[in-house]
Order: C-alpha cells, then structure tokens, then sequence
C-alpha cells in the first residue's frame, strides 16, 4: 500500500469525522429544538421509518450509480434535513424523509467502502481478510463516536453561549421539575410556558449552530467527493469472481484427494442460506449477475429478505436488533428531551451525549474482549438487566432540585448497556 493510498484512506475516515460532527448533533437536539407539538419526534420517526424502506433498493443503486455516488447522496440528504431544523414547522416532515435517506445511502456507503479498504489492504499485503475488516470497522466506528464527540462539544459551547448570556446578564431561571422525566406528556400549554427550557433563546443561535452543522457536512461532501474510490463495484465483483475460482479450484482439489466429499454443510443449512444453488462454475454466480438487466437486478435485491423473514434465527436477531434500536431511539428523543432539556436545559444535551459516547465506547471494547474469551451470551444478559433497570429507575424517579445530577448517570449507564448490546447484536 503506498503512501497516496494512505492518505486517501485517511482523507475518507476524515469525511466520517466530518460527517458525523454534524449529523449526530442534529440528532441529539431535533426532540428538543422542535419540541412544539412534537414535530422533532416525528420527524426523526419518519426518516428511520423510510430508511427502512429505501434501504432494500440500495444494493441495486449501488450497482447502478455506484457507491460513491450512493454515499454523497446520503450525505446531501443529511445536510437537507439539517436545514429543515432552521424552522422547525411541519417542513420537517418531508424533511425526515431526506433523513431516511441519508441513513440508507450514507451508512451503505461508509461501510462498503470501509469494507473495500479492509479488502484490498489485506489482498496487498497478504495476511487476514477478517483481521483487516475489524480493523478498519473500528477505524469506522471510531470516526463516527470522535464526531459525535466534537458535534456535542460545538452544540454546548452555542447554546451554553446561548442560555446564559442575556444582555451581559447572567440568566439563570427554575423549572417546574414534576413536569419532566416520565412525566413529561407534552401538553401544548406546559410545553409553550416552558419553551425556554427546549430551545435557544436567540434566533440566531439555532441558525449558526445548524450553519456549523451543515458547513461540516458539506465539507465531508468535498472530501469524499475528491478522495473518496469510485471505482468499488466493479472491482468488488472482479474480486468476487477471482475468490470463486479459487475456492472452486480448492474444492476440486480436495475432491481428487478424497472424493468422498459432502457439498454442503450444516453450518451453512443452519444460517438459512440455500445450499443447493451450489455449483461447479468458478464465478458463474457473480457473471451471472453481472448479465442482468437493472429491472432483473432490482428484484433480486429483495431476495435476501426471504431468508431473514422465514429463518427462525434470523427472526431472533431481527427481534434483538428492534430491541437496541428502540433503546437508541429513546436516549436520542426522550432522554435528551425529558430529561436532559427539561431538567437541566437544552445546553447540558451536547454534554449527556458526550458523556453517553464516552461510556459506550469503553463498555463496547471491554464487552468485545470478555465476548473473545467467554463468548456474548453473559455480557448481553448483563447488557439487558441493566437497560430494564435503568427504564424502572426513570419511570419511578421523582427528580427533584439536589438529584438532577442523576441525568448524567442516565446517561453513562445507556452507554454501558448499549455499549454491550450494539456491538454484540451486529457483531457478524
């Protein structure tokens, strides 16, 4: 590997950064800056419920546009949703459908070329694929929690700014505290009496926090655009075909040495994956696709889904994965709106998450090396005894003015939890 495609490598993950530093503070603060009706809410529902939709067609765009194009797609569909906050009406709403689609495109496009980078360092230097790929996962992952970082710094330092600067007086006002945490309904009239516990006091704070969120993202476009490989799908499926061949030259091999060889397994039966569809033609899978027609390609996107809709352990994963992320879902809407807004105010957001971050990082690499060792089983046992407790804790907490500190743990404590259910549920 030489050293332009170092930094090609590095320019990448450096547009993840980027990305990230603007995308994951819109997230933390869309339930709180749109609290008005729950407009914020909704929006962020929207966009996860169309990402859900779009990103079947993916793989078919993938093959089509290319992955390249796929991704600055998902990253201008992100800059658009983040510019549908500036006024947070019922605009957000088709605005979350541009946030759908940057969940599908942009995350299919980060993790495919991560995965095409861990695929040809490996081929260059000839050592392990699998070692590779989990080394360039973490410098992914890594990228995305150091902007979740930076972004959460950047909406405390605004809205801090923000809160408690007033004329060059200091502000500082109290807050009906039975009206948060698990009893925080959201009436219109309490939410409208409270509206400074939400939102910045100034309108030009929201717009020069969404203009530095939006400068980020549009600069990761610039970098990606320029540095990011544009050339992954057809040298993906060169490589494909190449790996057949000499797994089929392997096979045949081992047949002439002992032909009583079985052409299936129960490891591969046991996933759901057809063994039958096997065949003697080296590569002849891949060619094949690569003869299909666009509409013939489309259908065949939907073909995995067969596996995972009618396999009973995939169904289990399906259920543990809908688990995780509705437990994300509530750290990203209710607990930076609930809690942290309305007890602490809307600046202490950026510090709940960075708090949050911090925690799951650590908790993710010490659940990964004690799941090495021990295997997932007692971690994930351990991960969802403390996410139950942590949900009684903030249904039974009655807050009150020398106990709102406890937010922070809420927010150290999902990330311990998630930190060792996230990993653990995707890891492949």
């Amino acid at each position: 590997m030489n050293v332009s495609s170092n930094k090609h490598i590095i320019l990448f993950y450096l547009g993840c950064f980027l990305l990230h530093s603007g995308v994951q503070g819109i997230f933390a603060l869309a339930s709180s800056i749109s609290i008005e009706g729950g407009i914020g809410t909704t929006s962020l529902s929207v966009g996860f419920a169309v990402a859900l939709a779009v990103v079947v067609f993916v793989p078919f765009l993938t093959e089509t546009i290319g992955v390249k194009a796929i991704l600055i797609i998902g990253e201008l569909s992100y800059a658009t949703y983040a510019l549908a906050n500036l006024y947070p009406t019922y605009t957000l709403i088709p605005g979350g459908v541009f946030l759908g689609i940057g969940e599908a495109a942009g995350w299919t496009g980060l993790a495919v070329i991560s995965s095409f980078y861990a695929k040809k360092y490996s081929r260059n230097r000839f050592k392990d694929e699998l070692g590779y790929h989990n080394r360039f996962a973490g410098f992914l992952f890594g990228s995305t929690e150091a902007g979740r970082a930076v972004s959460n710094a950047i909406a405390f330092v605004c809205l801090y700014l923000d809160r408690h600067i007033s004329g060059g007086r200091f502000v500082n006002s109290t807050v009906d505290l039975s009206i948060c945490g698990a009893n925080d309904c959201q009436l219109a009239n309490v939410t409208e009496a409270n509206l400074e516990r939400y939102a910045p006091r100034f309108e030009g704070t929201l717009f020069i926090l969404i203009g530095i969120f939006v400068i980020l993202m549009l600069m990761a476009v610039l970098v990606h655009v320029l540095y990011a490989p544009a050339d992954i799908t057809a040298r993906l499926n060169e490589w494909k075909v190449e790996q057949s061949r000499r797994s089929q030259t392997s096979f045949e091999d081992n047949v002439s040495l002992n032909p009583i060889v079985k052409t299936s397994s129960p490891a591969l039966s046991d996933t759901g994956c057809d063994t039958s569809t096997v065949n003697a033609s080296s590569g002849s899978l891949t060619i094949d696709r690569l003869k299909l027609t666009n509409l013939e390609k489309c259908v065949q996107s939907f073909a995995p889904l067969k596996n995972i809709l009618l396999h009973g352990k995939h169904l289990l994963i399906f259920l543990i994965a809908i688990y995780t992320g509705t437990s994300l879902g509530f750290v990203i809407s209710e607990l930076t709106r609930s809690y942290a807004s309305c007890m602490l105010g809307v600046d202490q957001v950026g510090v709940g998450i960075v708090i949050f971050g911090l925690f799951q990082s650590a908790s993710s690499y010490l659940a990964g090396k004690f799941a090495e060792r021990f295997g997932r089983n007692l971690p994930m046992l351990f991960g969802f005894v403390l996410d139950a407790a942590i949900y009684v804790f903030c249904l039974l907490w009655k807050p009150t003015e020398g106990t709102t500190y406890f937010v922070y743990i809420l927010f150290a404590a999902f990330g311990i939890s998630l930190g060792i259910l996230l990993p653990l549920t995707n890891v492949n």
